[in-house]
């Protein structure tokens, strides 16, 4: 589980390295979030690199909320594949310093 202030703008990463395939690549991502009070910013917008695929969330909402923060990539094979992490937004918490999720070899969903 991740953790941010209820103002707090931050850039989280999904390393999907462990689970694609040798010589398959990300193609696309879509990021979505559980519930109105975190927002997926699009200044800086989203990005992903081969394997890696990186997002800017704001957090609008009172405090002791739990949501959920889905990445879902589509490869350049083809593969459809979601991973789900939580992010606790709480003003009394200190911001998780890493912010990077390995994906682990099998991911939340597989869809294709």
């Amino acid at each position: 589980m991740f953790i941010m202030g209820p103002s707090d703008v931050l850039d989280f990463e999904w390393d999907w390295s462990l689970w694609l395939p040798s010589g398959d690549t990300i193609a696309s991502v879509v990021w979505t979030v559980s519930a109105v009070g975190l927002t997926v910013e699009t200044n800086p917008a989203a990005s992903h690199t081969s394997s890696n695929a990186t997002v800017w969330i704001g957090a609008s909402t009172t405090d002791m909320v739990q949501y959920t923060l889905t990445c879902q990539i589509t490869t350049t094979a083809g593969r459809v594949a979601a991973a789900e992490q939580a992010i606790a937004v709480n003003s009394g918490a200190t911001p998780s310093a890493s912010r990077v999720y390995q994906v682990p070899v099998v991911p939340t969903t597989v869809l294709g």
